[in-house]
């Protein structure tokens, strides 16, 4: 089971309500990344430690400042002496690491019973998953951003977007898509920190021939869970990825990034696109969704069209494309948008069958509010799926109904029953009737438990005399 799963069941269980919990859990999320091991960034090469090196070093007793370094640890961070010196006697109390998930879990719920209980009290009772969030990042965490009104506003958007993420998730249905966490805080888009009331979600596809993840979403420095997610994702060779600032060409075809070399003359400047999630291949070849974006958060995703923009009205994403032949793929993505869409339309109460709710880019354009693309129509319908089909698909699945068969898998279900009855033949009732049929040459006696065609039951009657 993933940590975050682990941890939304711990709080539930501790009498948080699932607004409650998800706010909780998307400081936690901006904390730490969910990485009960997780030394503060900063103080890595301060400290001259990893967060492994730094946890073995704490939990065999060679390094005796965990107390008082200043360095934020854990799943909350806890840099404070008297918290990380109570969370220290928690673990060696129970033996075991200071890392170790439940303790942190267990301690967390412990500081909300004591030190923090006004604050527990709220998020038993909220059923806001703003006012949570809130809450958490003013009362518990204290950001060095709480002084200054511009950054905190940006720091409560953001972790409140973590948090409507976690919601979505566990409290109205987790569906079997995986969804990572990567927002590209580097991209121009994130920067200019503009937010949307969501309306609708908008499918893109990315129109070029890499299904990797990797090519679209990379993790910086400041980004939580970086170590993981690049083991997840894999490292992008290429550097093209949309986690960067505005791009500069110049005439000698050469480029730089975040800034302007004013030695060259200027071609062009380029701004990267941005959604608020990306559907693809991860390193180790399995599909997942990534999460780019606050799902609240204005996205530059669609242009312009004749009576104005998707940008300002719905959440997007990019389903990753391949050569557009490999039907496995297809598959396996277009399920993957599918429950992240169902995700999205229960977390914001979204009716995916209402005009202009769920629609792809060229959707948008022939709406008018978009630029003219023609994902997803270059590639659904090579697979005999419409838009229609996939906003069907999304009901079903908000509705928790069985998938549809395809009849390929109908006839590999099939196939395997009709081999299970063959070889089930050890206890037929009617052994001495199926002999006396055998020896007078009305059937073979073989697979007497398969079923019978209608030419076949043609041919025993007439030799049985019928």
């Amino acid at each position: 089971m993933s940590n975050d799963k682990i941890i939304w069941d711990k709080l539930i269980s501790a009498g948080l309500t699932p607004a409650g919990a998800a706010g909780l859990m998307g400081n936690l999320y901006a904390e730490s990344g969910l990485n009960p091991q997780n030394l503060q960034n900063a103080y890595e090469a301060k400290l001259g430690f990893t967060d492994e090196t730094y946890t073995a070093a704490v939990d065999n007793g060679t390094y005796t400042n965990f107390t008082h370094d200043g360095a934020g640890y854990g799943l909350a961070q806890w840099t404070h002496p008297s918290r990380k010196a109570a969370l220290l006697a928690h673990a060696k109390n129970q033996g075991r690491s200071i890392c170790d998930l439940d303790v942190q879990v267990n301690f967390l719920r412990w500081e909300l019973l004591t030190m923090f209980k006004p604050l527990r009290d709220k998020l038993c009772t909220t059923t806001s998953v703003r006012e949570a969030s809130d809450c958490v990042l003013l009362q518990f965490e204290r950001p060095a951003s709480v002084n200054d009104p511009d950054k905190l506003q940006e720091t409560k958007d953001r972790r409140a977007g973590y948090a409507q993420g976690f919601y979505g998730r566990f409290a109205k249905g987790e569906n079997n898509v995986k969804l990572l966490t990567c927002i590209l805080t580097e991209n121009d888009c994130y920067k200019y920190n503009q937010t949307i009331k969501p309306k609708g979600v908008m499918v893109h596809s990315t129109g070029a021939n890499n299904p990797l993840l990797r090519r679209y979403v990379q993790p910086v420095a400041s980004t939580p869970g970086r170590t993981d997610l690049l083991a997840q994702l894999g490292t992008n060779p290429n550097g093209n990825h949309w986690n960067q600032t505005r791009v500069y060409v110049y005439t000698d075809k050469t480029r730089t990034v975040g800034y302007r070399d004013y030695s060259k003359k200027l071609k062009q400047v380029l701004y990267e696109p941005c959604v608020h999630a990306f559907v693809g291949r991860l390193a180790d070849g399995t599909v997942a969704a990534v999460q780019t974006l606050p799902w609240n958060h204005r996205g530059w995703h669609c242009g312009v069209g004749s009576k104005g923009t998707a940008n300002d009205t719905h959440i997007s994403f990019e389903i990753c494309e391949d050569d557009l032949t490999d039907p496995a793929y297809f598959g396996q993505a277009y399920r993957a948008a599918v429950e992240l869409t169902a995700m999205l339309c229960q977390q914001y109460d979204l009716d995916p069958l209402a005009d202009g709710v769920v629609i792809c880019h060229q959707d948008g354009y022939r709406r008018g509010v978009a630029s003219n693309h023609g994902d997803v129509y270059n590639w659904f319908p090579r697979y005999g799926k419409t838009m229609d089909d996939f906003r069907a698909e999304v009901v079903r699945t908000m509705k928790g109904e069985d998938d549809m068969l395809t009849y390929e898998q109908w006839k590999e279900y099939m196939d395997r029953y009709r081999q299970e009855l063959r070889a089930d033949h050890d206890q037929c009732w009617a052994e001495e009737e199926l002999a006396a049929a055998v020896t007078a040459g009305i059937t073979d006696g073989k697979r007497p438990h398969d079923f019978v065609t209608r030419e076949e039951a043609a041919i025993m009657a007439l030799r049985s005399g019928g």
